[in-house]
Order: C-alpha cells, then sequence, then structure tokens
C-alpha cells in the first residue's frame, strides 16, 4: 500500500485516531486500578479499629463515594503515565504491521506523522487545567470533609475564614457543626481579617496559653516567625510619630496550618518600662532563635527561655540597635568591636546667594 502526496490528512486523523484509542484504553485501566487501591485502603482504614477513631460509622456506599471523589485528581496525576503507555503500546503496533516503512516509502517524515500526535496531547493537558482541574478541587474538598466525617482527624477542630467571617469546623460522634463567628475565643482583643490572614490580638498574660490552643485545638503547628515593634515618640534618626503614641512594644507571631494553608498572625503589647513575656519555646521550639533576635535587637526579655542569649552581635556591643532611641552614630564615640570605616556627612553646598554677598 502506497500513499499519494495528497493523502497525508487522511493518514494523520487515522494515526491520531490510534493513538488516542491506546491512550483512552491505559488511561481507563490505570484509573480502574487505582480506583480499587483506594477502595481497599479505605475499607481497611474503616475496619481497623484500633487505628482509627471513628466518628461516624462508615458505610461501603460512603467507602465507594470517597474512592470516587479521587478519581478526578487521580486522572491528573496519570495522565503523563498513560500518555507514555498508550503511545509504546501503539508504536509497538505500529512496527509490528510496518507504518514506518510504509510512510518512509511514500515520502512522510516520522516528524509529520508525530506533529497531530503531539498537538492532540497538548490539547488533552491543557484540557487537564483548564476544565478538570477546578472540578478535582472541589471534589477534593468533598472527599476530605467526609475523611474528617468518617475516619477523624487528630484534632476534632479546624479553622477556616472567608469573606464572611471566621468558620469553626467541630465534630462529634453524633454530629458534624460548621459555625460561623465573628471573634474564635471571648478572650481575644480583637480579631479580623485582612490580606487572607487572621489577625488575632491578646493580652500578654495570655500568650502563651493562647499560642498552646492555637496549636492543640486549630492545628496551627507550624511557627513561622516572630517579630516585634518599637511604638515611641522619641527617635533619634528620622522623623516622630504624628500622632502621639503609648511607648510600648508589640510582639508578633505567625503561625501556619500547611494542611489548609490557614495564616495567622497573633500580637500583644508589654510596656517598655518592664519589657518581659513568657517565652513559646516549650510550645514551638522554632521560636527559640526567634525570640533570642528578638532579645538582643529589642531588649526583650523572654521568661523560661533555655538560653536566652545573642545571636548575631559580639559579646563587647551594647545597647538594641532596633530601639528607635538607639544612637546610630554612636560608633564615632565609641568605635565598634573591630574596624569599621565610618564616612562622615557630606556638608551642604553654600548657596549662591551666600556667595553673592
Amino acid at each position: 500500500m502506497f500513499i499519494t502526496n495528497n493523502q497525508p490528512i487522511i493518514l494523520y486523523k487515522y494515526l491520531t485516531k490510534d493513538i488516542l484509542k491506546y491512550f483512552l484504553f491505559a488511561l481507563f485501566a490505570l484509573v480502574i486500578l487505582i480506583f480499587f487501591i483506594d477502595f481497599i485502603e479505605l475499607f481497611r482504614r474503616s475496619s481497623n479499629k484500633a487505628a482509627v477513631r471513628h466518628l461516624v460509622k462508615a458505610e461501603v456506599f460512603d467507602i465507594i463515594n470517597m474512592a470516587l471523589l479521587k478519581i478526578s485528581g487521580n486522572i491528573q496525576k496519570i495522565l503523563p503515565f498513560a500518555a507514555l503507555i498508550g503511545s509504546i503500546a501503539c508504536f509497538n503496533q505500529w512496527r509490528k504491521k510496518n507504518y514506518y516503512i510504509v510512510c518512509k516509502t511514500s515520502g512522510i517524515s516520522l516528524w509529520k506523522i508525530l506533529s497531530p500526535i503531539l498537538v492532540s496531547f497538548f490539547l488533552i493537558g491543557l484540557a487537564s487545567i483548564i476544565i478538570l482541574n477546578p472540578f478535582a478541587t472541589l471534589l477534593s474538598k468533598k472527599y476530605d470533609n467526609l475523611q474528617t466525617i468518617f475516619f477523624g482527624t487528630k484534632n476534632l477542630k479546624s479553622l477556616s475564614f472567608d469573606t464572611k467571617g471566621f468558620w469553626i469546623k467541630q465534630i462529634s460522634k453524633d454530629s458534624y457543626l460548621l459555625i460561623n463567628a465573628s471573634k474564635i475565643n471571648e478572650n481575644f482583643i480583637n480579631t479580623d481579617v485582612e490580606f487572607e490572614t487572621i489577625n488575632i490580638k491578646v493580652d500578654s498574660s495570655e500568650w502563651a496559653e493562647t499560642h498552646q490552643k492555637l496549636k492543640d485545638e486549630f492545628d496551627l503547628k507550624f511557627f513561622s516567625w516572630l517579630s516585634a515593634i518599637d511604638w515611641d515618640n522619641e527617635v533619634s534618626i528620622g522623623e516622630a510619630p504624628k500622632e502621639s503614641v503609648s511607648p510600648s512594644f508589640e510582639i508578633i507571631t505567625c503561625l501556619s496550618n500547611v494542611s489548609n494553608n490557614n495564616l495567622v498572625t497573633v500580637s500583644t503589647t508589654i510596656s517598655k518600662l518592664e519589657p518581659k513575656i513568657t517565652s513559646l519555646v516549650e510550645i514551638y521550639a522554632g521560636a527559640n532563635w526567634h525570640e533570642r533576635e528578638a532579645y538582643e535587637m529589642f531588649g526583650i526579655h523572654f521568661e523560661n527561655h533555655p538560653n536566652l542569649e545573642k545571636l548575631y552581635l559580639p559579646d563587647g556591643y551594647e545597647g538594641n540597635p532596633m530601639l528607635k532611641s538607639f544612637e546610630l552614630i554612636s560608633r564615632e564615640v565609641k568605635p565598634w568591636p573591630g574596624e569599621v570605616d565610618v564616612e562622615g556627612m557630606p556638608e551642604e553646598p553654600e548657596s549662591d546667594e551666600s556667595v553673592d554677598g
């Protein structure tokens, strides 16, 4: 069989249809295989009461429903493997049927044969991103909710938020509650949402207790950072605040839940006359160096810290560089430990009027 030059479109359609057939077959086989694996795993979890504390008993229909909800997400993951397996199987059949020899004899290059196939796979990938991805995200959330109901979590509360406020999900043995609240805890001085972040302000006496609660009950286990702000009317460099402020230190921490991307900042205010607050190291080990940095930069004492020593500055250094009252030109009066080249301030040029006078 020979192919004339005016028949390449028919050939392209045939070859593309052939390889898509193998691709869909491979995709279907992988989806069915993974579906049964998910079903067996979910069934095992529902049967193993020693490993999983049930909140609601999962029936076989519920397990099948959960396995089906994972299909769209699984398809996204196995698309490249289905394309690879389908292509290998299809090319092998073409080799057995001598398609390559026929095309080469007819003067059709291999790249011309592959070009419509590559375009087809590109369109499939594009459709997966535009159409399948949002659908898979929606079903994934439903799967997570069912997983929480049937299998439970270590913490029975979860926290999320949107434009309508805070949403607290609380699961008991016989109920599933979704609560909308303006505040998370009555002890919090203020709670709001800004830039997709929950901002919580607490009294300094509730500092450690609040972080313990957020970690245990709201699953905010990742400690991102700790920082401080020196609020003062007297500044050594720059302009003083336009409005009078109460001299104080504001301490801010950032916590997060990496599983649902919840981001929470906690802040409190302490007096500059007695700048001390309870350390968070026993709750979050990652707070260790952050508190040491705040100690040397601002002079804030963190009580019960296991090793409250300077982190960056040399032992002979005096003062706290991040204080607004700190004199930056003190190096000229008392040299920094070590060699420092301090340049003087440039002199202002004389005006034309003073020269003429």
